[in-house]
């Protein structure tokens, strides 16, 4: 059986009691079995410890894995560019949001105070009147008809829910930006 089948068997549970008296002769799956299977192993491979073994073994171990760094061009960092700055975008989408909240502000309040109708006339139908300026969001689709329009200085539920949401934006970009 080779050193690394007796491991996992080992590892397994599968060594009978005369296969972990062949494990007291090694020394690292001795060590192995009495830290998985504690007091209960130490009365069939032993209690005398294999120090010196262990650290020889050990030792050999990292001599193995020690890696020796070995760089052919001792001058490489002159010919390396220094690197680049690092640019944040987080002021951009900073100034997007105040721009952003305020435009969606001052759109909302100037269609509630003044209307836009003033600027793409309002619909042919009798209806509307030169008091029905302000374009009704929720009914965009209807410009046609009266019912896309309302009086100007009426606020409704949508027009307090823009207004407050452009507010908020702005307020989330400023405060970011100072912060």
């Amino acid at each position: 059986m080779t050193d690394s089948e007796r491991l996992l068997d080992l590892l397994d549970g599968r060594l009978s009691a005369d296969e972990l008296k062949e494990i007291e002769s090694d020394p690292v799956l001795r060590s192995l079995a009495i830290r998985i299977y504690g007091d209960s192993v130490r009365d069939v491979i032993g209690d005398e410890p294999i120090i010196d073994d262990v650290d020889e073994i050990r030792s050999d171990v990292i001599e193995l894995t020690s890696v020796e760094l070995i760089v052919e061009d001792p001058d490489l960092a002159s010919h390396l560019s220094p690197p680049a700055p690092i640019v944040s975008s987080v002021g951009q989408r900073r100034n997007w949001l105040i721009a952003l909240g305020s435009l969606v502000l001052l759109f909302d309040l100037f269609n509630v105070l003044a209307g836009i109708g003033l600027i793409i006339g309002t619909c042919p139908d009798p209806e509307c009147t030169a008091s029905r300026m302000k374009l009704n969001i929720l009914d965009i689709h209807r410009m046609n008809s009266a019912w896309g329009w309302s009086e100007t200085g009426s606020f409704g539920v949508l027009d307090y829910l823009i207004i407050a949401g452009g507010s908020l934006l702005t307020l989330i970009g400023v405060r970011r930006r100072s912060g």
